[in-house]
């Protein structure tokens, strides 16, 4: 019988709710996330992002969605993965959450997804576009974790954040523990990138 593992994920959640705090999970899937963010025009448009899974997931992955045991997915397979772990994620908006001119966005659609596997490791590719962009001048904020803790998120310890495309001069990112903000009952804070765009342009 075929797993809808991130349908699962996703009601774990409301699990939660019922259940004693001492009982509730630890992780259970490890993701390292990679984030590129794209320029156009010297703007931020999109934010494309690589999660890879843990050696175990993976292998569940792989188990209930490689059918035919060749070590990579079929454009069948690829729509059968798709539909069942993995559209189900735009309910938790993807993990993903953007800040920018003082609001939270929450992602609910993505512009591309692709999935592989290398060395039974699987790989996640999407894209997210930044609707409403952020002004030269702001600061561009983005974390990524599962409010449930089902999942933990991890960014790259090579290259968490790049930019790509024509980005302006002075664009600089840091990553923080965000204080501020909790999650899982209150016990984590998130890891998140904040990035300056430069500086805004002045009008005569």
């Amino acid at each position: 019988m075929r797993k809808t593992i991130f349908y699962a994920l996703i009601l774990t959640f409301a699990l939660l709710l019922i259940t004693p705090p001492s009982l509730r999970a630890h992780p259970h899937v490890f993701i390292t996330s990679s984030l590129n963010l794209c320029f156009e025009a010297g703007q931020p448009i999109r934010l494309d992002v690589t999660w890879a899974f843990d050696d175990g997931f993976s292998a569940m992955i792989l188990e209930d969605y490689d059918t035919d045991k060749d070590g990579r997915f079929s454009k069948k397979e690829f729509t059968v993965l798709r539909s069942e772990a993995f559209d189900y994620l735009s309910e938790q908006h993807y993990f993903t959450f953007i800040t920018h001119s003082g609001v939270k966005n929450h992602p609910v659609a993505i512009a591309s997804f692709q999935c592989e596997a290398k060395d039974g490791i699987v790989y996640y590719h999407f894209s997210i576009p930044l609707d409403p962009r952020p002004e030269k001048g702001t600061t561009l904020r983005f974390s990524q974790y599962d409010p449930t803790n089902y999942s933990a998120l991890f960014l790259s310890q090579d290259r968490p954040v790049t930019l790509t495309g024509d980005f302006p001069e002075g664009v600089s990112y840091v990553l923080r523990e965000n204080m501020e903000e909790t999650y899982y009952f209150g016990m984590l804070h998130p890891i998140e990138a904040v990035i300056t765009l430069g500086a805004k342009e002045s009008r005569p």
